[in-house]
């Protein structure tokens, strides 16, 4: 398995991210409850978010970032991903 940080940035339409917030809130939900999303929050300034997956590989990530509501929604405009090595807390195995 391996660990994600995924950056999003999401377009400047409040009321278009108002709209989608309940089901996407509601996949995230899923996911971090079978163990594959470990953190997700969005900046205070309402740009974009970071979220931090822990799946097999990069084939297995993609997917779950395409079957966010946000996604098909427009809501995310830009979206990077790094290859994340967790050395201290509860990510540490």
């Amino acid at each position: 398995m391996a660990f994600y940080a995924v950056i999003w940035k999401y377009v400047n339409n409040p009321e278009l991210i108002a709209s989608v917030r309940a089901p996407h809130v509601d996949y995230l939900k899923g996911l971090f409850a079978k163990k594959q999303l470990h953190e997700a929050g969005a900046w205070l300034d309402g740009s974009g978010a970071l979220l931090v997956f822990e799946v097999e590989d990069r084939a297995a990530l993609a997917p779950l970032l395409a079957n966010d509501p946000f996604t098909p929604a427009g809501v995310i405009t830009e979206t990077t991903i790094f290859d994340w090595n967790p050395v201290f807390g509860a990510f540490k195995k």
